[in-house]
């Protein structure tokens, strides 16, 4: 197979969700593949994307335009299926998994080169750790730690310790986490803690996100803040750690400091809960919010 090089390869599994909210229940693809993806589709970036689900499943992703010339889609046995339900706290969430689908491996993507590899399991087991260490010595890695922490028992979700954190985390550039995730990983109760013990693995870049609280970006033994923007009423928060992590290593690539690329992530990720589904816009429509001081978002 011809090599694929990219800015950034995408590695994360496909899914279908169920986000039921109080005000309506919708089934639609979910997933890092999806959401990461999506959000740079007008983005002026080179992207790849490995990812799997079902045969049975992918006319719900072709609706979707799941293809491409840097797709590489492995199909599985099943789709993970997720229900995502929300109360009028957006912040929190009650997860079920109906199905779970094939770990993607090391052949997946043997055939894609890129600057960045961003991985996005969303439990463990679904990105052997092979892939992680070839990865790591054709680009830099980042890593959304979500699904190294989580398991299923029955159809629901559980947190545990990452087993193969000491022998991973030594060959991630920037890794992402949400505050109870942090928590999680490292065993510390505050931020600073959790810091601390994520430091000593190398890692270059550590985020750590507060939901409608804001994020801190971690790097060169500094942290900072990056406020949220307020949305008045946000509809679906599903995917905003992924929509997060995309315009961070898209505003990475263009040259940003971690405040800058911290702030544009923030802002993407803030107008992708104006819909259901992924983030749909360009580059100028995150600038413009940016740039407003007040950081409200109607």
């Amino acid at each position: 197979m011809e090599k694929l090089h990219n800015d950034i390869c995408c590695i994360g599994h496909a899914t279908v969700d169920r986000v039921i909210t109080p005000e309506s229940v919708h089934v639609m693809p979910g997933g890092t593949a999806y959401y990461f993806s999506s959000a740079l589709k007008t983005f002026d970036v080179s992207l790849s994307v490995a990812t799997s689900f079902a045969q049975d499943d992918s006319d719900v992703f072709d609706e979707y335009d799941f293809k491409g010339e840097g797709w590489v889609i492995a199909r599985g046995r099943y789709s993970h299926f997720f229900e995502n339900e929300y109360s009028a706290n957006r912040d929190y969430r009650k997860q079920r998994v109906l199905s779970q689908g094939d770990p993607l491996r090391l052949d997946d993507i043997s055939a894609i080169t890129a600057s960045w590899y961003h991985f996005g399991p969303l439990l463990a087991g679904d990105i052997s750790d092979d892939l992680v260490r070839w990865a790591a010595k054709q680009g830099k890695v980042s890593l959304d730690v979500q699904g190294c922490i989580r398991r299923v028992e029955g159809v629901q979700v559980v947190h545990e310790r990452w087993e193969h954190a000491d022998t991973i985390l030594p060959l991630v550039t920037t890794l992402k986490a949400n505050y109870e995730e942090a928590r999680l990983l490292t065993g510390a109760k505050r931020i600073k803690d959790c810091i601390r013990y994520l430091e000593k693995f190398g890692i270059e870049e550590i985020i750590i996100t507060l939901g409608s609280n804001g994020a801190i970006v971690h790097t060169k033994g500094q942290s900072h803040f990056i406020p949220a923007f307020f949305v008045r009423s946000p509809l679906d928060t599903t995917g905003c750690g992924d929509t997060f992590m995309a315009g961070y290593l898209y505003s990475k690539l263009k040259g940003a400091n971690c405040c800058e690329a911290g702030r544009f992530a923030a802002a993407m990720a803030a107008l992708k809960t104006h819909r259901h589904g992924p983030f749909v816009g360009s580059p100028a429509d995150v600038q413009a919010w940016c740039n407003e001081v007040g950081s409200i978002i109607d």
